[in-house]
């Protein structure tokens, strides 16, 4: 639910694997998910600042940093590629690079299938007067 504060709102969470621990990172009463794990710091979306965005934070829950500004859609489904997050924003993919702060639109087109000049057969009984 997009906005929610409550109970069963997601937070981050990390796993000691060596003696089974678990340690909560966020105590937003709000919505952080997808954690990614870069260089010692944890990245996550976040709709703490009313848009859900990208944030970072150190390793333990402190330092969190608000990394993108996106005003009239959420920031979604990140997923990290070798410092390089690649997310949606509305119906456009979005890239952020860890190493130089960089938040980019990836430009996408698409050919058209030229549907209206393909060769077809018309039933003439459709117009005919």
């Amino acid at each position: 639910w997009k906005r929610y504060m409550g109970g069963t709102a997601q937070d981050v969470w990390v796993a000691n694997l060596r003696d089974g621990s678990f340690a909560q990172l966020t105590d937003y009463e709000g919505t952080d998910r997808f954690p990614m794990w870069h260089a010692g710091r944890v990245y996550f979306v976040s709709d703490r600042n009313g848009r859900m965005n990208l944030f970072s934070m150190a390793a333990d829950g402190s330092d969190v940093r608000q990394l993108t500004t996106h005003e009239d859609y959420d920031a979604d489904w990140p997923d990290m590629h070798g410092g390089v997050i690649v997310y949606t924003v509305g119906a456009d993919i979005w890239t952020y690079a860890v190493a130089s702060d960089r938040n980019v639109r990836v430009a996408i087109t698409l050919p058209t299938d030229r549907l209206d000049t393909r060769t077809r057969f018309e039933n003439p009984a459709d117009t005919l007067e």
